[in-house]
């Protein structure tokens, strides 16, 4: 503690232990932002736009009626991520995530905590 005509400053060791706590607590917190953004605000168009370019060159390299013909769940999941308009809507990325990491929104909404 210490006491000038114009400060008064009261500080302990245990101002120094709740720093060490609260520092990387904070620190976590900031990392678990950073990570929960990801996941719910993704960048719809360039999954969009990867997706389209995959489903362009499987089109070239096997043919037009690829993904009508054949069992590879894999591919048959990436085309409908954006359906047949070609583009990603919030409900598609939402299905694709939750088949993707296999629960349920329970899942999706808690699989960064």
């Amino acid at each position: 503690m210490s006491v000038t005509d114009e400060v008064l400053t009261v500080r302990n060791a245990s101002h120094n232990a709740l720093f060490a706590f609260m520092l990387p607590m904070m620190l976590a917190s900031w990392f678990m932002a950073f990570i929960g953004y990801d996941m719910f605000w993704p960048d719809l168009k360039g999954i969009e736009q990867s997706t389209n370019q995959y489903i362009q060159l499987r089109k070239e390299m096997f043919g037009d009626d690829y993904f009508e013909l054949t069992e590879n769940p894999s591919s048959i999941k990436e085309y409908n991520l954006v359906g047949d308009d070609g583009k990603v809507s919030w409900k598609e990325y939402i299905e694709f995530r939750k088949d993707d990491y296999g629960g349920g929104l329970a899942d999706l909404v808690f699989d960064f905590v």
